[in-house]
């Protein structure tokens, strides 16, 4: 999981093959366990490897007792949960890009009661609007105007230049 051998690991610490920083956090879990704190559990933790680059681990670290019952060694146990890591962080940016697309996102739902002949919709207060007011009040969506074709021929009928 290291990319380091048996015998490039031996005889040597955490500080031989990480950042101070990190070579500290570690320690200082395994005083936890030897100090009689019982099992320690380290959810994530990067740890950078020979080859590898930065991994993601899940790491126990476990009490060896003594004939005492008291904490002489300790086991621990790591697990590379980093593709896991990976795929939960794009889970996690699918969702927040999302739930960004849904706040964005505002729809007319049912029937809207509009008059035959002005256009106009009744709200549930029961007041007549516009139907570009009652559309961009319930919606995200913005209105500009113009004149079609057909109604600029019926419109400008008459009218001399």
């Amino acid at each position: 999981m290291t990319g380091y051998s048996r015998d490039d690991l031996m005889g040597k610490n955490d500080y031989d093959f990480v950042p101070k920083e990190q070579a500290d956090f570690f320690m200082e879990k395994d005083r936890e366990v030897l100090c009689g704190k019982g099992v320690v559990d380290i959810p994530e933790e990067p740890l950078q490897t020979r080859n590898k680059g930065v991994r993601t681990l899940h790491t126990k670290k476990v009490p060896i007792l003594n004939a005492k019952g008291e904490p002489e060694y300790l086991l621990g146990i790591s697990e590379d949960i980093t593709k896991r890591k990976q795929m939960e962080e794009a889970l996690e940016e699918e969702r927040r890009r999302l739930q960004q697309a849904l706040d964005e996102v505002r729809t007319l739902r049912g029937i809207l009661p509009i008059c035959a002949y002005c256009k106009k919709i009744r709200d549930d207060e029961g007041y007549w609007n516009q139907v570009e007011k009652y559309v961009s009040d319930h919606t995200e969506a913005k209105f500009s105007h113009g004149i079609c074709p057909t109604c600029f021929e019926r419109e400008m009928k008459g009218i001399e230049a």
